[in-house]
């Protein structure tokens, strides 16, 4: 079964039970990735440009507390640092590990762009 972006889809007609999102037909997906370069790199050499890509803001740790500052001397590295250790120190992989992380680079496909 074959649908196109701009037909409607009988949903009485499709599977009733889940169906993993790697099974699934492109039309169901809800974003395509281009994948324009992957690489290995160490992670403390992640640019500032790509820590603010990675969505850190700019901030230190309060005690528990995360606070976002517009303090020109705090970056966003220092929130993807803070960031970090918070989801991966607690594993072995912290900041100061300096472990290897794959860097993937992508371009977001709009459906009628895919090519």
């Amino acid at each position: 079964m074959t649908i196109g972006l701009q037909e409607e889809m009988d949903w009485h007609s499709w599977p009733k039970h889940w169906t993993p999102a790697l099974f699934m037909p492109r039309w169901a997906s809800r974003i395509t990735l281009e994948i324009r370069e992957a690489m290995i790199q160490h992670l403390q050499e992640i640019s500032e440009e790509d820590a603010a890509a990675e969505g850190a803001e700019r901030g230190f740790w309060d005690g528990p507390h995360f606070e976002p500052t517009d303090d020109p001397n705090c970056g966003h590295m220092d929130g993807f640092r803070l960031l970090w250790d918070c989801i991966n120190a607690k594993r072995g992989h912290g900041w100061d590990e300096n472990p290897l992380v794959w860097v993937i680079k992508f371009k977001l496909l709009t459906p009628d762009k895919e090519k």
